[in-house]
């Protein structure tokens, strides 16, 4: 059986192997070839586009109202969609964000830094009650940064010396000393608390302004307080985190004065 194309009146055999599927023809085929629509759609293609554009342009507050007014209707339908379709594409979604996170880093560090600043009243409430609520969640995720960014004492303390003696700052710390420190806070972080079996070595006073590498400057911190920390003062950075506390914070500063006058635990100058 054959098939005449309405535009180039040819006959072909009727079939999809030279017809589009049309439910709504007489024979469920469209009326002209797949040759002849091709050629159509790309004559009128940057036509149909601008049409299109300018369409909108004129039209943009009602189609917003339109859709708006069509997802409230059938809200749930969507949200089973976006839920189905966010399923079948996690790989896509979580390499789309890494990318993303990767080519606007400073940007969004940036604004999230400021966002935090003009909004920390409410954020914070917020913040701690997630904590509380998602305690072993962090835990864990914490425990699998720590087995994929290692950093044990003797990386953490070449990678200070050689940053303080390219800025010619002193470097006095001994293992000793630093042995003696962690066990002064028992093996806890000296900011957040969080007990732990391996610590790094954080500046009192940022390596950037001025501070060295000896018993009056290093605190034992977690890797991620460290992180956060970066080359924030003491006194600005400490303030502004969820887990800031006044005991901790008269105990650190009580901790580097007795390193200071040179009196404390036994052997911490040895």
């Amino acid at each position: 059986m054959e098939k005449q194309c309405t535009r180039c009146k040819k006959l072909f055999p009727a079939t999809t192997i030279y017809f589009y599927v049309n439910e709504l023809g007489k024979d469920q085929l469209s009326s002209r070839c797949k040759k002849c629509i091709i050629e159509v759609a790309k004559t009128n293609s940057p036509k149909n586009v601008e049409n299109k554009k300018r369409w909108y342009l004129n039209n943009r507050d009602k189609m917003k109202e339109y859709s708006h007014k069509h997802y409230l209707d059938n809200k749930e339908h969507y949200r089973e969609l976006n839920k189905t379709w966010k399923e079948k594409n996690k790989d896509k979604i979580k390499r789309w964000f890494e990318q993303y996170y990767q080519n606007n880093r400073d940007y969004l560090l940036e604004y999230h830094r400021q966002f935090y600043k003009e909004n920390k009243d409410q954020l914070a409430p917020l913040y701690k009650e997630y904590k509380q609520k998602n305690k072993k969640r962090i835990n864990l995720y914490n425990i699998e940064f720590r087995k994929t960014h290692d950093m044990s004492i003797p990386d953490a303390r070449r990678k200070h010396r050689r940053r303080i003696v390219e800025k010619n700052a002193m470097t006095t710390l001994t293992k000793i000393q630093w042995q003696k420190s962690i066990e002064y806070f028992d093996n806890q972080c000296v900011y957040c608390g969080s007990k732990q079996d391996k610590l790094t070595m954080d500046h009192y006073m940022p390596v950037s302004k001025g501070g060295d590498l000896s018993v009056y400057n290093i605190v034992p911190c977690c890797t991620s307080c460290n992180s956060s920390k970066h080359k924030h003062d003491f006194i600005d950075w400490y303030g502004e985190q969820l887990f800031y506390d006044v005991e901790k914070e008269k105990n650190i500063n009580e901790y580097l004065l007795l390193m200071q006058i040179g009196y404390g635990m036994e052997g911490i100058n040895g």
